[in-house]
């Protein structure tokens, strides 16, 4: 599928980089993938990848403003590309390893917040090194900014990403974008109860509490979300769901462990604000053979929707029984809710995103 086809491609191709690291440079090489609106190949301009050459410099700050104006981009480094003479576009061609891959990155860090004026907030640089461990490449996620226009600070141009070039913003767009409504951008995060044991500690009975979150510039209406509640087979838990205000939200579908509803009208959140949509309770009892899993989506109006992944493995659960029986008996209600957030919610291995 072509990256314009893909809703939220950067982040999608930021995903598989952290994932497959080499592998996914190989592929798109093989694939002879080309530039495009939201993709960029680019060899470094000397061998020296301790410090950014001023060509690397120039580049990086039209690749910001142009990405960050625009709806966001991934910079590959260190492969190099050339015209496909079929297509008409710029393809994949080569690896060109950055000898210290590591230093690379850690140039781009200190370059980006001085690259362009208002910065661009979210820019991440990944890489993946080759077998030596040394020699690798790097992808810099720019993500589309709702804190723009975004201007370079040398050549004090205003850029935007076009069909696979940075062009010039015209000045018909350019005042659109200084007088744009800011967009709201909905998240969600978990908060957890403080947890009951019994049955001589071999069981345990907590909740948590799914909440959306607006961390963009702009007011979030229509807040939505769809939660579902799963097991991977085997026994030990039982759950159940159920919206935490029924003043809040519409009576939307809700078949026992598939929760979806839209806020209704009156509830707005504010930029940094959040609101409770869920509690899910969970009942673990030792030993627990099955995989929890909570899925689901959530966003708002004017909010790129996003995804709700959290696998609560059993060994998860049966350490987290093993550790509230055996607690310190002083632990006060608060450090007895941090117990279940540290195991259940702060594990890479169980937790997708939105932890």
């Amino acid at each position: 599928m072509a990256s314009e086809d893909i809703e939220g491609f950067p982040e999608y191709l930021l995903g598989r980089f952290s994932k497959e690291g080499v592998e996914l440079i190989d592929n798109l090489i093989s694939e002879e993938a080309s530039e495009s609106l939201f993709l960029e190949f680019k060899r470094l301009s000397t061998s020296d990848s301790a410090k950014l050459h001023e060509n690397d410099r120039k580049y990086l700050r039209e690749a910001l403003s142009g990405f960050a104006n625009a709806e966001g981009g991934v910079i590959v480094w260190g492969v190099d590309c050339a015209l496909d003479p079929v297509s008409g576009a710029d393809v994949a061609t080569k690896k060109i390893p950055i000898p210290r891959a590591q230093h690379f990155r850690s140039a781009l860090e200190a370059a980006t917040p001085g690259m362009v004026i208002p910065p661009v907030h979210g820019v991440r640089h990944v890489v993946a090194t080759e077998g030596d461990g040394q020699s690798g490449y790097v992808v810099t996620y720019i993500p589309k900014s709702e804190g723009g226009p975004h201007q370079t600070v040398k050549e004090n141009r205003y850029l935007i990403r076009l069909n696979s070039t940075f062009q010039n913003v015209p000045h018909q767009i350019l005042a659109g974008m200084f007088g744009k409504r800011p967009n709201p951008n909905v998240i969600h995060k978990w908060m957890a109860s403080v947890p009951e044991i019994f049955d001589n500690g071999t069981a345990i009975r907590f909740a948590l509490t799914l909440m959306l979150q607006n961390v963009g510039r702009g007011i979030a209406e229509s807040a939505f979300a769809t939660a579902t509640l799963e097991y991977d087979g085997g026994r030990g838990v039982a759950g159940s769901m159920h919206l935490n205000d029924n003043s809040n939200w519409s009576i939307g579908g809700n078949m026992g462990n598939v929760l979806s509803s839209v806020a209704l009208p009156h509830l707005k959140i504010a930029p940094m604000g959040m609101v409770a949509f869920c509690t899910i309770e969970i009942e673990a009892k030792s030993p627990v053979t099955t995989s929890v899993v909570i899925g689901g989506v959530c966003g708002s109006q004017g909010s790129i929707s996003t995804p709700i992944e959290n696998q609560f493995l059993p060994q998860t659960l049966n350490h987290l029984i093993k550790t509230l029986s055996t607690r310190n008996p002083m632990l006060n209600r608060e450090e007895l809710r941090s117990i279940v957030e540290d195991i259940i919610l702060l594990q890479p291995s169980d937790s997708g995103a939105g932890k």
